[in-house]
């Protein structure tokens, strides 16, 4: 691995190892009404959103945004 890529690579480690309390979660309802809007994630990250998402608000959409 060049060096470049490595410095680029250090450079980006941190950013992508924030936290979600740098984010803002909004679930939408099938009607576009907000249902949830917060800092904490409305489900668990660590599983894919079509896995937890339809269980807590089906019909539902999430959009995540930098805070």
């Amino acid at each position: 691995m060049n060096t470049a890529l490595k410095y680029a690579l250090g450079a980006l480690l941190p950013v992508l190892g924030m936290d979600s309390a740098l984010a803002c979660y909004t679930v939408y309802n099938r009607a576009n009404q907000v249902v949830y809007h917060a800092a904490a994630a409305p489900v668990d990250m660590r599983y894919q959103l079509h896995q937890t998402l339809p269980s807590v608000f089906p019909g539902g959409h999430l959009v995540f945004s930098l805070a």
